[in-house]
């Protein structure tokens, strides 16, 4: 068992460096899961190799068997009406729990360039969702800046032409983002652990800050999400086997103080699926 979630929570991020979306349909069998943002469909992969293990399952381009507990999507809000996420179409009701980083939210929070985990139940030509979940993969201070990229809790984000930078509602240029604002970042993990940013959020100063990443062991109490270092206690990483962890804490001078760690909504919707 520790060694199959190993090989999912390895395949979970290699999905995430994709900047794509996928789907993940726990209704069908011997489905692919990968990039493209198309439904799989008799076998198909979406994105990835689509390749099998000798028992047909596992995760991203190797596959996952069914199970019939509902449909996982991941990916970048491109259109309304609901939604689309890349090229799955979601529909929502008013009764839809709707958060970002699991904290409450609603649909006027959606918008254009956000990342969303959305579990969802897998219908002809759409998905009703269960729940969305706004994906910020940082939210805190930016501590430096480039031409075409931020640093955010030492994450490095990468702007592109095409990202959108918004604040009060308001589109504005990437170049008016100075030190020292807050946002909210929507990205994709690169490999390297850097954030190819879709949409930047600038937002009031908050009592915490959020990273989400694979805490590495450091020494002691420590750990760190690519540069940034964390001050743990012990028994809150305790059942930790690796992937992907929202982290919520304190920021000081050299560290972030956890105060609450846990799944976040895309390896949730992973496992749900």
């Amino acid at each position: 068992m520790n060694f199959l979630r190993t090989f999912l929570w390895l395949c979970l991020s290699l999905l995430l460096i994709s900047c794509a979306s996928y789907v993940v349909d726990s209704g069908l069998v011997d489905e692919g899961i990968g990039g493209t943002g198309a439904v799989a469909l008799g076998g198909e992969g979406i994105g990835g190799t689509g390749k099998q293990l000798a028992s047909g399952e596992g995760i991203g381009g190797t596959g996952v068997r069914a199970n019939n507990k509902g449909t996982g999507i991941v990916g970048t809000i491109t259109a309304f009406g609901s939604i689309w996420v890349n090229d799955a179409h979601v529909t929502f009701s008013d009764e839809t729990p709707i958060t970002i980083n699991f904290q409450s939210a609603n649909k006027q929070d959606l918008k254009i360039g956000q990342v969303v985990a959305v579990l969802s139940d897998r219908n002809k030509g759409f998905f009703a969702a269960r729940s969305i979940d706004i994906v910020h993969e940082t939210i805190g201070p930016v501590s430096s800046r480039t031409k075409n990229s931020i640093t955010v809790l030492h994450q490095i984000i990468h702007v592109e032409k095409d990202t959108l930078v918004e604040s009060n509602g308001k589109l504005m240029s990437f170049s008016d983002v100075d030190v020292g604002q807050w946002l909210a970042v929507s990205g994709h993990r690169r490999r390297n652990g850097e954030i190819q940013a879709t949409r930047l959020d600038l937002t009031e100063e908050k009592e915490f800050v959020q990273v989400i990443g694979a805490p590495k062991f450091i020494e002691n109490n420590i750990y760190a999400v690519n540069g940034m270092r964390l001050k743990v206690n012990s028994w809150l990483m305790d059942e930790y086997e690796g992937g992907r962890l929202l982290i919520t804490g304190e920021l000081t001078d050299t560290f972030m103080q956890v105060q609450s760690i846990g799944s976040d909504s895309v390896s949730q919707v992973i496992e749900q699926s």
